[in-house]
């Protein structure tokens, strides 16, 4: 099962994950949004959360400020039943929920991703971002990345679950990171990579714009490497 979602221009998809690889504990992946200036509309970082069963306690912990005007470190406890979901907004455009943590009495599902946004930011041509996140339990210690054919460059996130959690990208001279937990890195790079690290990390892999692609065509997207 995937979903494809589009609007005119716009297009994102994203696996759907089974029931039983569903967890209780997530950190969002998402990225940054974008302010039109000829409107002034704010297309935010968003993530949703959606309970598959009745009486499902949610817990978040913002990473930035939402619409809300929830303070970035501030704490949303909700209640949810079997099907009914949750939905956050970053309050600026420049706002990443990128880190926020979630955590539940039963298992439950976590999308997130941007309304409409600039893959790497202030590169033109935007598009949605989309991707159903995967459960703290089944991240990983080591990736590989492969490069987008006739593509300048790709962009990457790295995110760490854990305190002290140190990450080694052999392949373009990346430095080695050290990450909190709900920390991340990005990067961007035109060359394949191993992500290697001591803890527990999630990578998203995104498409650049058209105005930095090499091309005069392609709108952003957003993966997450298994």
């Amino acid at each position: 099962v995937y979903i494809h979602q589009y609007f005119n221009m716009r297009s994102e998809a994203t696996v759907v994950l089974p029931v039983e690889s569903t967890g209780r504990s997530y950190y969002v992946m998402s990225y940054p949004g974008f302010q039109n200036i000829n409107n002034n509309e704010v297309y935010s970082s968003e993530f949703l959360v959606v309970a598959g069963e009745d009486d499902t306690e949610i817990s978040i912990r913002l990473s930035d400020r939402t619409r809300g005007n929830r303070p970035a470190g501030s704490r949303i406890d909700i209640n949810l039943n079997a099907g009914e979901s949750y939905q956050v907004q970053a309050d600026l455009a420049s706002g990443d929920l990128t880190g926020t943590f979630i955590t539940g009495s039963k298992k439950f599902t976590v999308l997130a991703g941007a309304e409409w946004t600039e893959v790497p930011v202030a590169c033109n041509f935007r598009d949605n971002l989309l991707e159903m996140m995967y459960p703290l339990e089944t991240w990983g210690r080591q990736f590989v990345s492969i490069p987008n054919a006739q593509m300048n460059f790709d962009q990457y996130r790295v995110l760490a679950a854990e305190d002290n959690t140190v990450v080694r990208i052999t392949g373009g001279n990346q430095p080695d990171v050290n990450l909190n937990a709900g920390e991340f890195y990005e990067f961007s790079s035109s060359v394949s990579h191993l992500f290697e690290a001591n803890r527990p990390i999630l990578v998203a892999q995104y498409l650049v714009g058209a105005n930095c692609n090499g091309h005069s065509v392609g709108d952003p997207s957003m993966v997450l490497l298994n």
